[in-house]
């Protein structure tokens, strides 16, 4: 049941994300991530790592702070 719970929280994070619910995305798919982590499913743990650093905005690194130095 855990990998299926964890794939909710993926699929709750990704349409978050989409909504623009920034936070409650954040939220889940951290959740999915570490779940992924202890379960030692590496297919899914990457898609979930991936989808968190999708979160950042332009200017900004995937755990929220600001970059420093020069941006191209």
């Amino acid at each position: 049941m855990r990998p299926l719970v964890a794939h909710c929280h993926l699929g709750l994070g990704r349409l978050y994300r989409r909504t623009g619910e920034r936070e409650r995305a954040y939220e889940h798919l951290t959740t999915a991530t570490a779940m992924y982590r202890e379960m030692d499913i590496r297919f899914w743990l990457e898609k979930a790592e991936a989808a968190v650093k999708g979160l950042a905005l332009p200017g900004e690194r995937s755990d929220g702070q600001i970059r420093q130095g020069r941006h191209d």
